[in-house]
């Protein structure tokens, strides 16, 4: 479980990190032209082009890593019941570069497509268009076309392998259900049913409302594709706290130090109503006595 919670707190990081950057600049779509505005704090302080294309980079990068890391997630515990003597002898600090290089590999790819795909607003076709704080891409092409099913494709194929790696694991667990007791292959069912909750959270309310956004902005001259790919982009932002709460909802190392925390609140707020009652109860007497 120790190692599970790295993968568990790696992807909430990389959600984290997300909406921080989604909470001071909002990337508003502005279709039917491939463009978008920076609203929001960082869009009044720095209205600049290429502040516009760092922020809405950094936040695509955050929502890809995001799924590699369940991926991950679901790798390891594969491996964990197939190679488990294996993998005993290998140091954790190759487990995480190893997570860290398929990471950081992606997303320098990703990088090198969207840094192909966008277009300075100088050379933007319809130049009517352009308004402060805005950064455009290329309309149409192969660069555009490649920028985005890059990311839809990196998307997809992540969260089949995290659906293949499950498939794995129960079918690892049949093959040992006759070489475990009884109670580890419960607990490892229970394990692996947890993360594939969990797993749901994010790709029911981030990922598929993020890959529908994707497919609007490709077809970014369909009716309602800007109010459409806006509310996807909400919906996918508000993911988080839904996430947290299923968490600590399913194990019960999250949850046992949540409750000690708010036992330990609530005991301070009672103990402070407490001596505010006794003190008023002395100062009550004391006037009585005068």
């Amino acid at each position: 479980m120790r190692y599970v919670s790295h993968f568990i707190l790696n992807e909430m990081a990389w959600n984290l990190a997300a909406n921080l950057l989604y909470t001071f600049a909002h990337p508003i779509p502005m279709m039917p032209e491939n463009c978008f505005r920076l609203d929001g704090l960082i869009g009044d302080l720095f209205p600049q082009e290429y502040v516009g294309h760092i922020i809405f980079m950094s936040i695509l990068l955050a929502a890809l890593n995001c799924v590699i890391a369940l991926m991950l997630c679901f790798q390891f515990r594969y491996m964990s019941l197939s190679h488990k003597n294996r993998i005993r002898h290998i140091r954790p600090l190759w487990g995480y570069l190893y997570c860290a290089g398929i990471q950081v590999s992606v997303s320098c790819l990703f990088v090198f497509y969207y840094l192909n795909w966008l277009v300075p607003l100088s050379d933007y076709p319809n130049q009517s268009v352009i308004t402060s704080r805005m950064f455009c891409f290329h309309s149409s092409g192969f660069r555009k076309g490649f920028a985005l099913f890059s990311f839809f494709g990196s998307t997809l194929l992540a969260l089949l392998f995290m659906v293949l790696f499950n498939l794995l694991c129960l079918r690892r667990l049949h093959q040992q259900e006759g070489l475990l007791d009884a109670r580890t292959v419960r607990l490892q069912k229970k394990l692996l049913r947890n993360l594939m909750i969990l797993a749901a959270v994010p790709t029911l309310i981030g990922f598929l409302p993020i890959l529908v956004a994707v497919v609007l902005v490709y077809r970014n001259d369909l009716t309602y594709s800007r109010e459409i790919s806006t509310t996807c982009i909400i919906i996918a932002l508000n993911h988080g706290t839904v996430y947290g709460i299923v968490t600590i909802m399913l194990f019960k190392a999250y949850r046992a130090p949540i409750r000690q925390i708010f036992m330990k609140v609530r005991s301070k707020i009672l103990f402070q109503k407490n001596n505010q009652l006794a003190s008023n109860v002395i100062v009550w007497t004391a006037a009585n006595e005068i």
